[in-house]
């Protein structure tokens, strides 16, 4: 996988229904401001101790995963609404993202991910006393989304997007946790919820048209009226103090996103912020009506928060990015994120996510930057964790490495099951998360993990690392059988991990070796000693051992030139399966005498 490439495009998917993404973070390159406004320059560094008060700010994010989104750590952050007085409220490896100020000011609900899963939490408006509403089901899918609350008017409620049911709707829930109950109980997806000032209707985006659109509904979800139609897509709903006018990100296509006025009583629509080139989004209403407070990007433009006056026609913007750090735009050293901006009730304030992801120097070295210290690893067919190469390239049921406190969560992304494997514990203790898919067996799952910083907190595995318990080990014992071409190690997924060549032979290893035509595939023990795992037969079709397969049928991929089933092997650590569907839509790789390969479009006769 190609960083650079896919480094300006970091992105967080929060919640996939009918091939939508419901979220996106904003793709934003760093540049310089075209004309001159005033800008308001919040350390991010150094931050004095009066502006930082509860909380200190990390210097970079330190949990970014290159999985087929981009898993952002933000932590939450408050500042005046003229732009000092910045406050760290977060400083945790989770990633703390959509704040909502309670009614009375003294509590913030907001979500974050726990070993993965993302939940409903509250802390004190200072950024104390944090505490989950709940305690995630660590066996449920990690894609599960418990996101974006809002507070009811009266303090006593939270709506919030929950898709446990199977895609996005609109829960409601007391603001202690209690009594969680759908209330759009829709096909479609129902995302981002915000309460009418009277406490009567809620606001919502809902794609049952379509195209997301904005819709109103009572608070038990009855009587659901559409406000907004056509192509253009809608996020983000906001209500005017007086309750006649929702404010609302809309995405027209092809173009850049902007924020509209609705009056919910004319029909009518205004843009109040337009600039070319520049994109606006997720923003809120000041209690008092009189601002306005949101994201603003573009190609030529740091992202960043704007706070916009509507009657004076002024605006400051908020930067966590000292002028220094700005010297150089069209090169950066990192990339700055902000999210969703929300006023305090009193209006004096405003509280936001945010992280920065370093932007590493061309010519971008192999394996992972600094920036990146979480690694994926597969998870073996016994519960042995191997971890990638330096080159190892991403596939899929990865076990990802979650932050939970000063330990990790494992955590396997599917799609063939998702959910959290095991606990790493803060004094390295690995704990498996019962029960283990498709009862595997995990006789070869280690105890303690073993890698450590200098703190002696879990730390990361190296390149080409295999964790395992002690008879899976390699020992003297273990002689490959006569014909050998190579060895892989069974995943629990039904696919091999291709060790690197220089790692030593383990015990639950998989033996390839040549038989007539094709191939045979025999295990190692202790576990299964000697016995033929699969056959790959002269016309390629793939024969498992009883009771090991009984999907539909699967063919060999690899072939020479006379159409015969072949063998190249994968270096450096990578993940591949044994076969795949057989028929002559597959498509299958020529390996030539000289290791080059060519992928054929079709079935070889």
């Amino acid at each position: 996988m190609d960083y650079r490439r896919i480094m300006p495009f970091l992105r967080l998917r929060l919640c996939f229904v009918g091939g939508v993404y419901l979220v996106t973070v904003f793709v934003m390159m760093l540049a310089f401001t075209l004309f001159t406004w005033t800008t308001v320059h919040a350390s991010r560094s150094a931050p004095s101790p009066e502006d930082v008060g509860s909380g200190s700010a990390r210097p970079f994010n330190i949990l970014s995963f290159p999985f087929t989104h981009w898993q952002e750590s933000h932590d939450l952050y408050t500042v005046n609404a003229d732009g000092t007085g910045l406050t760290a409220l977060t400083d945790t490896p989770e990633h703390e993202c959509y704040p909502a100020w309670s009614p009375d000011g003294a509590q913030i609900a907001f979500t974050r991910r726990n070993g993965g899963h993302f939940i409903i939490s509250l802390m004190n408006a200072d950024g104390t006393g944090m505490r989950d509403l709940w305690e995630p089901d660590l066996r449920t899918s990690v894609y599960q989304l418990e996101c974006a609350p809002s507070w009811s008017p009266d303090g006593r409620h939270i709506a919030f997007i929950s898709s446990r049911d199977g895609n996005c709707e609109i829960y409601v829930m007391n603001a202690d946790g209690a009594d969680q109950r759908n209330i759009t109980r829709h096909a479609a997806a129902d995302i981002f919820s915000a309460w009418s000032p009277d406490g009567k209707t809620l606001a919502f985006i809902s794609d049952r048209d379509g195209e997301m659109q904005v819709y109103t509904c009572d608070i038990d979800g009855q009587n659901p009226r559409q406000i907004t139609s056509g192509i253009t897509a809608h996020r983000a709903p906001s209500w005017s103090p007086d309750g006649a006018r929702l404010l609302v990100t809309s995405r027209p296509k092809g173009e850049m996103t902007r924020m509209e006025i609705l009056d919910l009583t004319t029909g009518g629509k205004e843009q109040p912020l337009t600039q070319k080139d520049t994109g606006y989004g997720y923003g809120s209403w000041s209690p008092d009506g009189t601002r306005i407070a949101c994201l603003e990007y573009g190609p030529f433009l740091s992202k960043r928060i704007l706070v916009f006056d509507l009657t004076k026609q002024t605006r400051i913007t908020i930067s966590l990015e000292t002028p220094q750090e700005q010297d150089d735009p069209l090169h950066p050293k990192f990339e700055a994120h902000y999210g969703w901006p929300q006023w305090s009730p009193d209006g004096t304030k405003l509280v936001f996510s945010y992280e920065r992801v370093a932007v590493p120097e061309p010519p971008l070295p192999y394996g992972d930057p600094p920036e990146w210290p979480r690694r994926f690893m597969h998870l073996g067919a016994h519960g042995e964790l191997f971890s990638l190469g330096e080159y190892g390239t991403l596939n899929r049921n990865e076990i990802r490495i979650e932050a939970q406190g000063d330990g990790f969560a494992l955590v396997h992304t599917g799609p063939r099951w998702e959910g959290t494997y095991a606990i790493v514990t803060p004094d390295c203790r690995i704990e498996i998360i019962p029960p283990s898919p498709d009862g595997m067996d995990t006789s070869a799952s280690a105890k303690i993990w073993p890698y450590r910083n200098n703190t002696g907190l879990p730390d990361l595995p190296p390149f080409n690392a295999i964790t395992a318990v002690d008879h899976a080990v390699a020992s003297s014992d273990i002689t490959p059988p006569e014909g050998v071409l190579a060895h892989v190690f069974l995943c629990a997924d039904g696919d091999f991990y291709w060790p690197d060549p220089d790692i030593p032979v383990y015990a639950n290893t998989l033996w390839m070796v040549k038989k007539e035509e094709g191939f045979q595939f025999i295990r190692t023990g202790p576990i299964a000693r000697g016995e033929v795992y699969a056959t790959v037969l002269p016309n390629r079709e793939i024969i498992f051992a009883p009771d090991l397969y009984s999907g539909p049928p699967l063919c060999w991929g690899l072939v020479d030139e006379a159409g015969k089933p072949a063998f190249h092997k994968s270096a450096g650590g990578g993940k591949g399966r044994l076969g795949g569907p057989c028929g002559k839509d597959q498509n299958l790789i020529i390996v030539h005498p000289d290791g080059s390969e060519y992928i054929w479009p079709k079935a070889i006769p």
